[in-house]
């Protein structure tokens, strides 16, 4: 059990912890002032509705669940027990359509779900009659398991298969004659297979395979942007400018787009930024395999490794304006929470950080450390609009909740309300999230959180 004056709990596999096992800079502190509260016991008694997927759509969050009765369905939250229930029974009796990918584009909120004709595209408003089935986008019970749900205005962009022409971008307006496939980029059955769909510059940009006549990829990774006609999906730089290849990381920072790929005349993957224009579409630094591309405040944050070791670096969209920070070990994690960075660190002795940056190497440091070979391991950082989450040992942690700035565990009643933490969800500045009850009074259930 963790209370105020004792660190010794249990995690999910039943482990023992002792203080030996964390190191704190400062201390650990007192309980923060609010209290985290079971939303809804959704399935009765000790019993898991197991919520998963989980979706923060306006103050809102939707997810899915069984309540014992029905099979895993969607649901919605705001954060009470009366405002906690199913959207719709979807998939019969004790059935279950396994709905996923929220995604809110305008005032529709799209999914996928399976009915009985595979996975494909619904829309609800988050009543039962509001919610329907928008195309079966592949006939006779197969699925076309639309992929990659991403909005641009009032459009949803994403990914399917709809047999003949193989996995490819389509679009929706919501209604069945407007859920079209945008182009049949790689005619046949393979598919281009469309990746990393971003909405940047009122276009969506994505990564397509490109095969060669015996189906092998030649090349790779193929960097295309669209605006949903057939005319406007092209390659990201046209053919006299090269292609842009190996493309991936694809992340939004100030007012451009950044992503790490390869070119025609520079085999390694580097740093590449565009505005959405041909003379704003290059590559900025010689940072070989750049990974874990964060924004942060307007300002981009990422990682190398190389044979000399890891390495973080910050960027501004120019060749000047990306530098090295400083030194690092294994990082993951890594979040942006207002003006600073934060990661986890992970020693090879088993020792994992976590870290925080102002983007100089004086003002990068750790703020505590957990041996992960006694089960203390650190995941799940979340902003919860400027206050860092994160679970450790399968309990819920909130950074500088203290009075003197240090890491809480917040309490209820004096105790752990909950434990096996997971899925952290910012939803409007409370922090939703699964849990078990303490003493596995509930199974894993919808726990919320306001720090």
């Amino acid at each position: 059990m963790f209370n105020k004056n004792h660190f010794g709990h249990r995690v999910a596999t039943g482990l023992a912890l002792s203080l030996l096992a964390l190191t704190l800079v400062p201390g650990i502190a007192a309980a923060a002032d609010s209290d985290p509260y079971l939303v809804k016991n959704i399935r009765s008694g000790s019993g898991s509705s197991k919520p998963t997927d989980l979706a923060a759509i306006g103050n809102r969050v939707f997810f899915t669940a069984t309540d014992g009765g029905h099979g895993r369905e969607p649901w919605v939250s705001d954060g009470t027990a009366l405002g906690t229930h199913m959207i719709k029974n979807i998939s019969p009796g004790s059935y279950s359509s396994n709905a996923r990918d929220y995604t809110l584009v305008g005032s529709q909120i799209f999914f996928t779900a399976q009915d009985g004709n595979g996975r494909e595209l619904f829309v609800t408003d988050g009543t039962a009659a509001g919610t329907r089935r928008v195309k079966d986008i592949r006939s006779g019970g197969k699925a076309s398991a639309p992929a990659g749900l991403t909005a641009l205005g009032t459009t949803l962009f994403f990914s399917a298969n709809d047999g003949p022409h193989g996995r490819e971008l389509w679009k929706s307006d919501g209604t069945e004659a407007g859920t079209v496939m945008i182009n049949d980029l790689e005619p046949g059955k393979l598919g281009s297979n469309p990746v990393e769909l971003t909405a940047f510059a009122n276009r969506v940009y994505f990564v397509r395979n490109v095969y060669a006549p015996n189906g092998s990829h030649v090349p790779c990774c193929l960097l295309m942007r669209s605006d949903g006609t057939e005319a406007g999906t092209r390659t990201v730089i046209d053919k006299d400018g090269g292609a842009i290849l190996d493309t991936y990381a694809l992340t939004k920072s100030g007012s451009l787009l950044y992503f790490a790929a390869t070119a025609d005349d520079w085999p390694s993957s580097h740093l590449w930024r565009t505005d959405g224009t041909k003379l704003g579409t290059r590559r900025i630094s010689g940072n070989i395999n750049p990974e874990h591309l964060t924004d942060v405040g307007g300002t981009l944050f990422f990682t190398t490794a190389n044979e000399e070791g890891y390495g973080l670096w910050k960027s501004t969209g120019t060749a000047a304006g990306t530098t090295f920070v400083t030194e690092t070990n294994r990082p993951s994690s890594v979040t942006g929470v207002g003006s600073t960075l934060f990661f986890l660190q992970l020693e090879d002795s088993g020792w994992q950080y976590l870290m925080r940056s102002d983007g100089t190497a004086a003002g990068t440091s750790w703020l505590y450390g957990a041996n992960t070979n006694y089960g203390a391991v650190m995941g799940n950082l979340t902003d919860v609009n400027g206050v860092l989450m994160y679970t450790l040992a399968g309990y819920l942690w909130q950074q500088g909740g203290g009075v003197d700035g240090s890491p809480v565990v917040p309490y209820a009643n004096g105790e752990t309300s909950s434990w096996g933490d997971r899925y952290l969800t910012n939803v409007d500045g409370t922090l939703f999230y699964v849990g078990i009850g303490a003493n596995e009074k509930y199974g894993y259930e919808l726990w919320a959180y306001t720090p």
